[in-house]
C-alpha cells in the first residue's frame, strides 16, 4: 500500500483559523461549488478547492477567509464540511430573476467577499451566477479549473479524435456572451490543455489564461475510522485488494432524480444497453484475472449512486463462482471521505469514472482510468500531469489487453507508486500557483478600495 497524502484531514494549514472579521487584511473568497451529491467526484471538488486555498493561501501573508456557496448539499456532505472545514462558512441560496440573492447569508457574502471563485466542473456551469455577481457587485471573479468542451454528440471518440475536432473549429465558435464573460474574468484556468487550446484559438483575452488541474487533486479528507471498519467487515487486507469502479456511457439522471424520461434520456438508455456488456465484460475479465492470478481480493464500489446496483448485477453476479467468493460488491453509496480513505489502503484502483482515480493519486495509490468515448475532453488532464500511463481508451482495448496492461503496470509496483507521487506533486504545485493568482485578484480589489477610501 502506498503512503497516504501527507497532512492530517481536518488540518487548517498554517497561520491559525481561517475565518473571522478580526483579520480584515485576509482575502475574502466566495467559492461556488458542490454541484451535486449523487457523485462523490462532484462532492470532492469543493473540499479539494477549499484545501488548496487553505494550504497554499495560508502559507504566507495574511491568509484567506473562505465561504462556500453550494449548489446542492445533503446532511452527509454538510456534516463532512463542518467536521473538516469548521472555519468555512456554508452559504445557500440562489439569485432571483432580478439577480438578487434569495437568502440573507448570500446577500451578506455578495457584500463582503472580494472575489467569486467558480470551482472545478465539467463546464462553465455557473455562468449565469457569475454574470449576475459581476453586474451586481462590480467585483472580480475567476475560473478555477473547468473543462470547456466544444465537441458533443454525435462527435464522440477518443481524446485524439476529439483533439482533431477541437482544432478544426472555426474562430467565433464560442458563444459571444460566454466569450465576453471569460474575457472579463481575472483569471481562467482550464483543467485540461485541450480546453485551454480551444479558448486560445477562440481569442479569449482574460489577463491570466492557463492550465490548472482539477482541485480534487487536493482532496485529502479521509474518514479513517469508516475505512477501518469496512476493511475489517469484509476481511480486506490493507495493500492487498483492488478497487474497481464501473460506469455506464451515460448517467441515468432521470432515474436517480425520479423524473419522467425525455426522448434524449430514452436514446441514451438505448446506447447504454448497446455498449454496457461490451464494456463491463472487460472489467469482469480483469477482476477474474486479478483474483486467479494474484490472489488479491476485489472491492466493487461506486463513484455515482446508480453504480451500486450496476456493480452487483453486471459485474459480481456475472463472475465465475470461484471468483465471486473473493469479490465484494459494496452494497451502499459511500461518502467521499470514506472512499478516499479506502483508496488509500488499496493496492490499486481501476475506474471507469475520472474522479476516483484522482482521489487515489492524492492518496498515493496507483490507478488506471478507463475512458469511454462519451466522456469529455477532461481526460487530457492525465497526460498534462505526466500520468499518461494511468489512462486507457476503453473502447480501443482488445480481449486480454487490459489484463496485460494491469500486470505490466504493477510488475514494478514501486515505480508505479513513484510515478503516481510525481503526478500528484505536479498537480499540487500548479494548484499553488492558481491560488496565488486568486489571492492577487482578491487582494487587488481590497487594496483598490483602501486607496479610494484614503
Amino acid at each position: 500500500m502506498a503512503d497516504a497524502f501527507p497532512g492530517v484531514a481536518g488540518d487548517e494549514g498554517v497561520a491559525g483559523p481561517v475565518g473571522g472579521d478580526d483579520a480584515p487584511e485576509r482575502a475574502r473568497i466566495l467559492v461556488r461549488s458542490l454541484w451535486q451529491t449523487v457523485n462523490i467526484g462532484d462532492v470532492a471538488h469543493a473540499p479539494g478547492t477549499l484545501r488548496a486555498l487553505q494550504r497554499h493561501g495560508n502559507a504566507t501573508g495574511p491568509g484567506v477567509d473562505l465561504s462556500l456557496w453550494v449548489q446542492r448539499i445533503d446532511d452527509r456532505e454538510r456534516a463532512m464540511l463542518e467536521r473538516f472545514f469548521p472555519a468555512v462558512r456554508l452559504v445557500e441560496g440562489d439569485l432571483d430573476e432580478r439577480g438578487e440573492p434569495t437568502t440573507p447569508e448570500l446577500q451578506e457574502e455578495f457584500e463582503r467577499a472580494d472575489l467569486l471563485l467558480h470551482g472545478p466542473a465539467a463546464s462553465f456551469g455557473a455562468e449565469p451566477q457569475v454574470r449576475l455577481w459581476s453586474a451586481a457587485t462590480g467585483k472580480p471573479y475567476g475560473i478555477f479549473g473547468v473543462t470547456v468542451d466544444p465537441v458533443t454528440h454525435p462527435d464522440w471518440g477518443t481524446l485524439d479524435d476529439l483533439a482533431t475536432k477541437v482544432r478544426a473549429l472555426p474562430a467565433g465558435h464560442l458563444r459571444r456572451e460566454t466569450r465576453r464573460l471569460l474575457d472579463e474574468a481575472s483569471f481562467v484556468f482550464c483543467r485540461d490543455t485541450l480546453s485551454l487550446e480551444y479558448l486560445e484559438q477562440q481569442g479569449v483575452t482574460a489577463p491570466v489564461l492557463g492550465f490548472g488541474p482539477d482541485a480534487t487533486f487536493m482532496f485529502d479528507v479521509h474518514d479513517d475510522a469508516a475505512a477501518t471498519l469496512l476493511l475489517e467487515g469484509y476481511d480486506l487486507a490493507a495493500g492487498d485488494f483492488v478497487c474497481v469502479i464501473p460506469r455506464l456511457r451515460y448517467t441515468p439522471y432521470y432515474r436517480i432524480r425520479g423524473t419522467e424520461p425525455t426522448a434524449e434520456d430514452l436514446r441514451r438508455d438505448e446506447l447504454n444497453a448497446t455498449f454496457q456488456d461490451r464494456e463491463l465484460s472487460k472489467l469482469r475479465d480483469l477482476v477474474t484475472a486479478v483474483v486467479r492470478q494474484t490472489g488479491r481480493r476485489v472491492l466493487l464500489c461506486p463513484e455515482m449512486i446508480y453504480a451500486v446496483e450496476l456493480a452487483r448485477t453486471e459485474l459480481w453476479e456475472k463472475l465465475p463462482a470461484d471468483v465471486q467468493s473473493a469479490v465484494i460488491a459494496l452494497p451502499y453509496y459511500w461518502a467521499a471521505e470514506e472512499a478516499a480513505a479506502v483508496y488509500a489502503r488499496a493496492h490499486s484502483v481501476v475506474s471507469m469514472e475520472c474522479h476516483s482515480p484522482i482521489m487515489s493519486v492524492v492518496a498515493g495509490t496507483p490507478t488506471v482510468y478507463l475512458r469511454q468515448p462519451t466522456d469529455t475532453i477532461k481526460g487530457q488532464m492525465w497526460a498534462d500531469l505526466g500520468l499518461a500511463d494511468s489512462i486507457l481508451e476503453l473502447d480501443d482495448l482488445r480481449a486480454g489487453e487490459l489484463e496485460d496492461f494491469f500486470q505490466h503496470k504493477y510488475a514494478d509496483y514501486q515505480n508505479a507508486v513513484e510515478s503516481t507521487a510525481r503526478g500528484r506533486e505536479r498537480a499540487q504545485s500548479i494548484l499553488g500557483d492558481m491560488v496565488a493568482t486568486a489571492l492577487d485578484a482578491a487582494t487587488g480589489v481590497r487594496h483598490s478600495r483602501q486607496s479610494q477610501a484614503g
